[in-house]
């Protein structure tokens, strides 16, 4: 085979594997509760699902184990819906999460809380991006990220793309009663063993079932911009809200995660215009994230780009690079990123999803 076939065959099958989720299973019982008689579909269900094809119907009230989290949204009769793998009577079966809660838990929810359709929470500082009209200030947020591709790109003849024109800006945060996903252009998924109500909010002991494995933050795989911890698997967060505000935190108050704010879609639209053209018009966006007090956020009445830290030069840390087979982060080495995590920055994002590494190639809109 000649050097244009092997390069060929390489490429079909670097597409191949960006489009196959890698999955990881973890032996930690997990218990959940059927709120309601429930559709389930054999795992994996390779057809469109409709509630006439599903495989079984599990009972109110019976106990199931969670096995892994479906970050990517699934369609059951045309509508989008979270959903997880569970075992059940000794098989893997499909659900909505929704119909699920957690077995030993001290409260739920509030539904004001959970998630719904149309519904975005994006991180604070995206609206500093916003206000600023200059798509580099992403980098005051994402900077792992666009680090991360960068790098990639430039060592990799294959990354042709820059990594505004592959990334997407959706939700930041989503919840249900079982479920906590949050992060940024990387989306982290959780699995929530225990609700209880607190003060204007909850605090909610999380499991991460993706602790240790390769893609974690601890190791620099994992481009979540939310410190969550790497040297534990469980752990409370409390989540505070004040109207279209929630305050993440670890463990207690005195540790902030992160802020997320509540907009409408065209704040959305508006910001993935920024990341492809550079330009965005505010004349249109008339909702801003308010506080129960009426204060808020407030976009600068002329354009003012905060100063940024410079981008990696990534014709240096690319040649670097090449010479020590180590890539640069930060100027500096790093570990060698495994081909898994390499693949999932070339397809724009990794969702790791309480256990389930899904590879998301972003289109363009």
């Amino acid at each position: 085979m000649g050097l244009r076939e092997n390069l060929k065959m390489k490429k079909i099958w670097l597409i191949i594997i960006l489009l196959i989720p890698v999955q990881f299973m973890a032996g930690q019982d997990l218990l959940f509760r059927v709120i309601e008689d429930a559709p389930a579909w054999n795992y994996p269900h390779s057809s469109t699902k409709t509630r006439e094809n599903a495989r079984i119907v599990i009972g109110k009230d019976e106990i199931v184990r969670g096995r892994m989290i479906r970050s990517v949204k699934d369609t059951i009769d045309g509508r989008e819906y979270l959903m997880s793998v569970i075992m059940y009577n000794n098989r893997e079966y499909e659900m909505q999460s929704d119909k699920l809660v957690p077995a030993e838990t001290n409260s739920f929810f509030d539904d004001s809380w959970i998630t719904t359709e149309g519904e975005y929470w994006i991180q604070a500082g995206y609206l500093d991006v916003l206000g600023s009209r200059n798509r580099d200030t992403f980098y005051n947020v994402e900077r792992d990220y666009i680090d991360s591709y960068n790098i990639l790109k430039n060592a990799n003849m294959y990354i042709l793309e820059e990594w505004y024109e592959v990334t997407n800006v959706s939700t930041c945060f989503e919840i249900n009663q079982i479920n906590l996903l949050a992060g940024g252009f990387v989306m982290r998924a959780f699995w929530i063993t225990n609700i209880i109500n607190i003060n204007s909010g909850y605090k909610v002991t999380v499991f991460d079932l993706s602790f240790g494995q390769i893609y974690s933050r601890g190791n620099s795989y994992f481009y979540n911009p939310i410190p969550f911890p790497d040297d534990r698997r469980s752990y409370d967060l409390l989540l505070i809200r004040d109207n279209d505000y929630i305050e993440m935190y670890l463990d207690t108050p005195e540790n902030h995660l992160a802020t997320f704010v509540k907009v409408n879609k065209d704040v959305v639209d508006m910001l993935n215009t920024l990341l492809r053209t550079n330009t965005c018009d505010l004349s249109g966006i008339t909702s801003l994230p308010r506080r129960a007090d009426g204060s808020g956020y407030s976009f600068p009445t002329s354009r003012t780009i905060e100063e940024t830290p410079p981008l990696l030069n990534t014709d240096d840390t690319a040649a670097e690079a090449s010479q020590t087979d180590e890539p640069i982060q930060g100027g500096k080495k790093s570990q060698s990123l495994p081909l898994q995590a390499l693949l999932a920055i070339i397809g724009g994002a990794v969702m790791l999803a309480g256990g389930v590494a899904v590879f998301v190639v972003k289109r363009r809109k």
